[in-house]
């Protein structure tokens, strides 16, 4: 079994708990559950899409997707690992107030697409469904000021998610999971942006020599296979936690987890090793 086959078929495993946990469930915590087959069905659709990429040795498009997968998962987390008093409002909030808040946005922003966009007649098929009416619109603003919509936005943003996430789980985990996705999120970003930076490292990567570029590949498809993993595991675990169930499954996964981490790659060494030489040549010119 290749290395994609092993993380696919763990996160697989972890996929067929959430599964199993979703229909045992879904009668005692109908919003939790409904909220979590969303959640988990957008996340296997992402990580299926970056395998193929990978595959195709196409690993900055992967790592493109990667960011709506990470967000995903820190979401689904936020309102899982969430005090259990305060769940039931969380799924609430993102459904319907964070929903309407969107909603407004999405419709300004349609607006004004529509009126710019030579194509009228396809942009009016994309675009009107997304169109609210003046009284709708109205409606939503008296309901939220300026002030409530952008800070409702804030607690559900990535940054905020993940710093609440972190001080929740600490007891949990040995590693700092969560605030371990910020890395790929920013390369995300600044991909998605095609900024100077996100233009930058893939500039850079062409540029080494083969080696070199061959060990940084393969160091990439690591990390964005260990993406997928995590969140898969996260995920499970997150929801096996809310519930109070299967929690002996879970940890037998993640067992199997830190079997595929404790395999200690040779290109990491041999970069380390490339890399040292690199600076210790620098260090000694200075």
């Amino acid at each position: 079994m290749n290395l994609l086959e092993r993380y696919a078929a763990l996160s697989n495993e972890f996929g067929s708990l959430m599964t199993d946990l979703c229909i045992e469930h879904h009668e005692n915590e109908p919003e939790l559950i409904s909220m979590h087959w969303k959640h988990s069905d957008f996340a296997v659709h992402r990580s299926n899409a970056m395998f193929t990429l990978i595959q195709s040795g196409c690993y900055w498009d992967a790592e493109i997707i990667a960011r709506p997968l990470l967000e995903c998962t820190v979401r689904m987390c936020f309102v899982c690992y969430a005090p259990v008093e305060t769940r039931k409002e969380l799924i609430r909030e993102y459904f319907e107030d964070l929903y309407q808040i969107n909603r407004l946005e999405q419709s300004e922003k349609a607006k004004k697409s529509r009126t710019i966009i030579a194509a009228q007649e396809r942009s009016k098929i994309l675009l009107d469904g997304m169109v609210l009416t003046e009284a709708e619109e109205e409606e939503i603003r008296k309901k939220w000021t300026k002030k409530e919509r952008r800070a409702l936005k804030q607690k559900w943003s990535f940054s905020e998610m993940i710093r609440d996430l972190d001080n929740r789980v600490k007891p949990l985990f040995d590693q700092d999971l969560f605030c371990a996705f910020t890395h790929s999120y920013g390369i995300s970003s600044h991909l998605i942006h095609a900024d100077e930076s996100g233009i930058g490292v893939i500039l850079d990567r062409e540029q080494r020599e083969d080696r070199e570029k061959e060990l940084m590949n393969q160091s990439h498809i690591h990390n964005l296979l260990d993406l997928t993993l995590v969140s898969s595991m996260l995920m499970a675990m997150g929801l096996s936690i809310a519930l109070k169930s299967r929690m002996e499954e879970v940890h037998d996964l993640v067992n199997k987890f830190n079997e595929i981490h404790a395999y200690k790659e040779p290109v990491v060494d041999e970069l380390v090793d490339k890399w040292a030489d690199f600076y210790k040549r620098i260090d000694e010119s200075n």
